[in-house]
């Protein structure tokens, strides 16, 4: 059995960018190895994205389905798998954009779900949302790249929710985590621990800030002259010193 390192020295560019040009993205090495590790044959096993884990999954046997945005991803996968003599009978390929095939064709029973196609907002979000309603509860969750804000923030709501068990996490890099329930898509936001944490959900902070807010719109208005000086000379040197105030004045000027 090959690992992870050997394949990638001699799997050709699977991917191709915006441009056309070849590329060459590879599933973080941490969770290579334990995609080599845990992997076992007859498995239910899918990811969004493809490339070198692909050619893991295929090589462990399992029945793994695969996401892809390209047909020619797929047949260099396949290319590259009968050239080098991996087992592709258990690769099936699903061709689009996963928010849209998801939802219409993601296979039940799963065992195994790793998240690593498009790492734009909210495609991270949306892949975990319909990929694991058909996870077993017992199954293995793994989100890549977590040095990007999708993957960190889906991996920090995962990390507050009482149905997610994490089982290991590599920091600024990937996480799994092993589903020990169902529902935590259901839940209202007051209910989601990660959610409720970052909202101000105080009433006596609310009304403050909302009574403070329109005394201010008054004093704006009642006295311009006043606030012309902060605009142009107050505010100017406060931002210079001490940036993040202007976030805060913006709502106001």
């Amino acid at each position: 059995m090959m690992d992870f390192r050997e394949i990638q020295q001699i799997l050709p560019h699977i991917h191709r960018d915006s441009a056309g040009h070849e590329a060459a993205w590879y599933v973080t090495e941490v969770l290579a190895d334990y995609i080599q590790k845990n992997a076992k044959p007859g498995m239910k096993t899918l990811e969004t994205g493809a490339g070198i884990s692909t050619v893991l999954f295929a090589q462990a046997e399992t029945d793994h389905t695969s996401v892809v945005a390209s047909q020619g991803e797929v047949d260099r996968i396949l290319n590259f798998c009968e050239d080098k003599g991996f087992p592709t009978k258990g690769l099936k390929f699903l061709v689009g954009m996963s928010e849209l095939v998801l939802p219409q064709s993601c296979p039940k029973d799963l065992d195994f779900v790793l998240i690593d196609g498009g790492h734009g907002f909210p495609t991270p979000f949306i892949d975990w949302y319909y990929s694991q309603r058909m996870l077993k509860v017992g199954g293995t969750m793994a989100v890549d790249d977590t040095q990007i804000w999708t993957g960190a923030t889906l991996s920090r709501f995962l990390d507050g929710e009482p149905n997610w068990r994490r089982i290991d996490k590599w920091p600024y890099r990937a996480a799994v985590y092993e589903k020990a329930g169902e529902g935590s898509e259901f839940m209202d936001w007051y209910n989601q621990p990660y959610v409720h944490r970052r909202s101000l959900t105080n009433p006596k902070i609310n009304h403050y800030l909302s009574e403070w807010s329109s005394k201010f719109v008054k004093f704006k208005n009642d006295y311009p002259t006043h606030v012309e000086n902060l605009v142009n000379q107050v505010i100017p040197g406060a931002t210079k010193h001490h940036p993040n105030i202007k976030r805060v004045l913006k709502k106001f000027f």
